[in-house]
């Protein structure tokens, strides 16, 4: 339980970012994007995750649960903020709960995602996907 101390810390949540967090990090040291488990909501309509360095990452467009990446924009040393570009994992934990001793196999979709974001799910073109 030690290396989860730091989730028990509360955030500064202000909507600028501190000075006191450093500069903000840009240039080549900068991290395009981050990996992220995301927690909970928080204000400002964002959600609060941390980083695998336990970084402070305030993601909008992602839901608490969700492993996500997300595109930094505006971080400074100890604040990670953006937008969340891709959702990594999201109904495995869903459906553990429903169903603890469900086994759930994930495999990459990538053909399938836009189908599904137009509502495509029951649509000839997504079932010939699915038979490729």
């Amino acid at each position: 339980m030690a290396d989860q101390d730091h989730l028990s810390e509360e955030p500064d949540l202000s909507e600028e970012p501190d000075p006191s967090d450093g500069p903000e990090v840009e240039g080549p040291e900068a991290e395009p994007r981050v990996e992220v488990r995301l927690e909970r909501p928080v204000a400002g309509g964002v959600v609060l995750g941390r980083d695998s360095d336990g970084r402070v990452v305030l993601a909008t467009g992602g839901i608490g649960g969700e492993r996500v990446v997300v595109e930094l924009e505006g971080s400074t040393k100890k604040v990670l903020r953006g937008p969340v570009v891709e959702v990594i994992e999201s109904y495995t934990r869903a459906i553990h709960h429903r169903l603890p001793d469900a086994r759930v196999i994930g495999l990459p979709a990538p053909l399938l995602v836009p189908l599904a974001e137009v509502g495509w799910l029951d649509h000839e073109v997504t079932h010939l996907t699915l038979r490729t």
